[in-house]
């Protein structure tokens, strides 16, 4: 909450008539980000996400005047997470580097930071969910997370996120399960439109793709995804209590979300409301 506190420290109120780009025209006062988690990468890029409870919508607020002025990252502030917190956060940041890299945004340099998170990330969460102690897996999930960081912040996000973000408002879901409930079925509904960097996503990770089709090394990455959840202990969408009932207003709203411009496939009501029933 410190960054959309900031801003109304120095631009008028209420916050939400800022929900948007670039519509923060104040600049803000100093603000030091220390991250205690290793997901959201709030503390190094432009963007803070409020809720509206009125409208019951996840406003995205971003421009030069939201980020913070300087990121102090420790290790030693994310070893107090527990299991589940550290799953959930850990997801949300796998999750921002593979959008970001599958983004219709992305270009070179915010490529090269989604790879290596990805490339961090996938061999270190894991670690951090069963030591919560171990410094070298919370190191690297923290600069996974910084590195996905820079990728979205330039690149934006994608149809995850988009469906991520309702599924909060109307249901209840910490925004990184509701991610990771969704990134394996959103990652095999664009890999068609994305085969050659699906399969850079799978050497990221560090599968063996060699003599692999671009087709079979996509199947391989949602695979991965998907064995990654269940360690984790990512429950379904049903097991989350989200009703089918709500797939309908659930699809309409994610269609509205800014993400779902970036999506390298442009998805029907249809589209989404299938993910959600493979989600579920």
């Amino acid at each position: 909450m410190c960054l959309p506190v900031n801003i109304l420290l120095t631009n008028p109120g209420p916050i939400n008539q800022y929900d948007g780009l670039n519509l923060v025209k104040n600049p803000v006062r100093p603000l030091v980000a220390i991250p205690t988690t290793a997901g959201t990468a709030s503390e190094v890029t432009a963007f803070t996400i409020i809720t509206d409870t009125e409208r019951r919508k996840k406003m995205v607020i971003g421009g030069q005047f939201v980020g913070a002025t300087m990121a102090l990252v420790d290790p030693e502030m994310t070893m107090g997470m527990p299991p589940a917190i550290t799953a959930s956060t850990g997801m949300d940041a796998l999750t921002h580097a593979i959008e970001a890299y599958l983004s219709k945004n992305a270009m070179p340099p915010t490529d090269l930071f989604a790879l290596k998170a990805i490339e961090l990330i996938i061999p270190s969460l894991p670690v951090a969910f069963r030591e919560g102690r171990n410094v070298d897996a919370r190191s690297s999930m923290l600069l996974g997370c910084m590195y996905a960081g820079y990728a979205f912040n330039s690149a934006v996000l994608g149809l995850v996120h988009s469906i991520a973000h309702p599924l909060s408002v109307h249901c209840g879901l910490p925004h990184g399960v509701a991610n990771a409930a969704c990134l394996p079925h959103v990652m095999n509904y664009n890999a068609p439109e994305a085969l050659d960097r699906m399969k850079d996503i799978a050497l990221a990770m560090g599968l063996d793709v060699a003599g692999k089709t671009p087709q079979e090394a996509a199947k391989l990455a949602v695979q991965a995804v998907k064995d990654l959840s269940k360690e984790l202990n990512i429950p379904t969408l049903e097991a989350l209590g989200v009703s089918k009932e709500q797939f309908d207003r659930l699809a309409d709203d994610a269609l509205k979300e800014i993400s779902t411009l970036f999506n390298p496939r442009q998805p029907t009501k249809n589209d989404v409301k299938n993910i959600l029933e493979q989600a579920y």
